[in-house]
């Protein structure tokens, strides 16, 4: 019950506060590092992937070797395998992915034709390209208009009253177009008579516009950004959990320090209520020798000091109920602790 009562005062609302704002510092600077080890390990799987050409021969060698091509990569111009997608409004745009969204409503419609990337008359097919992460960063915008919203009077009334009236909404179409220059980074297959690429077993496969050295240059810009924020978060958590441990210490400190005080004062109330000293106080007090009683009550004898400024000069009820911020009724010195006096 004694470490129970000390934990229902040591856990007030501040500290809780200050707990979940270490927390999710602690969280945070989580997140950091788990960006950080992907970033390594992106940074690392672009590094060590195998430039390689397209050629005649390159079907030949992967099919003979695979293992050898679990991680390439390979540049070339975008092409469809099929019947390629054609813009909604550019009529001589041409493209693999087509990506159509009206704002304001959410219209989002999209398609998807099958790709290669060609290079030196050999083209490799792309497969899985449309669930690639990266495929968004290769779209081109080919169109975009805004088409003025036609609201009727009833409706422009009620956007007036309440605010929140449709200007109009913004059509944008953004396509893969074909001829584009991309770099793949992936797995290469042999399937049937098709060279392929697609993801590899141990990451996604990558899709961009930028060249194989200008990817790891931006891969380690952005891993080193990481490492700052992570190094500035684990950094300001380190020291908020460590004013929060020193806060709670202090606090648990001075918990303990006003029991114990309240077991002494109890104590002096016990011994204040003994027979024998009772009659002393009272054979003092009809002797007029009160010198050392109370200077409040004047009734009880003195049995506490207060510090800092050590005046012993009042009993430890009238300690009690000084009114806050407590003061020495002696020097008027602001009363930072009580400690009681046991008189023999």
């Amino acid at each position: 019950m004694y470490l129970l009562d000390i934990m229902a005062k040591l856990i007030d609302s501040e500290v809780i506060i200050e707990a979940a704002s270490v927390g999710v510092g602690l969280g945070l600077s989580g997140l950091l590092n788990h960006l950080c080890t992907r970033g390594q390990q992106l940074h690392e799987r672009v590094c060590g992937a195998k430039q390689v050409n397209l050629s005649t021969q390159l079907r030949q060698a992967v099919s003979s070797n695979p293992e050898d091509y679990q991680l390439v990569a390979i540049t070339g111009k975008v092409t469809s395998d099929g019947d390629a997608l054609q813009s909604r409004y550019a009529t001589d745009r041409t493209g693999v992915i087509s990506n159509f969204v009206t704002e304001e409503i959410k219209e989002v419609w999209g398609k998807y034709s099958n790709s290669c990337l060609t290079a030196n008359d050999v083209s490799v097919h792309v497969e899985g390209g449309e669930d690639s992460s990266w495929t968004s960063e290769c779209l081109s915008r080919v169109h975009k208009e805004f088409r003025e919203s036609s609201n009727s009077v009833m409706g422009s009334f009620v956007g007036f009253v309440t605010g929140d009236r449709i200007k109009g909404y913004a059509d944008t179409e953004k396509m893969l177009l074909t001829g584009t220059r991309l770099l793949g980074i992936g797995q290469l297959f042999v399937k049937g008579n098709v060279l392929g690429i697609r993801k590899s077993p141990d990451g996604d496969l990558i899709l961009t516009k930028h060249s194989k050295d200008d990817l790891i240059s931006m891969l380690a810009s952005k891993l080193r950004m990481w490492r700052i924020l992570r190094f500035l978060a684990f950094g300001f958590s380190l020291c908020g959990l460590i004013y929060f441990i020193k806060r709670v210490k202090v606090k648990y400190s001075a918990i303990v320090e006003e029991q114990r005080s309240q077991r002494e004062v109890e104590e002096i109330r016990q011994l204040r209520d003994n027979p024998a000293r009772s009659q002393l106080r009272n054979n003092r007090n009809t002797n007029g020798d009160a010198d050392g009683n109370c200077v409040i009550c004047i009734n009880n004898p003195r049995e506490c000091v207060l510090l800092n400024c050590g005046h012993v000069c009042c009993c430890v009820d009238c300690f009690e109920i000084l009114p806050s911020p407590k003061s020495c009724p002696i020097c008027r010195g602001r009363v930072n602790r009580m400690v009681p006096i046991f008189h023999a």
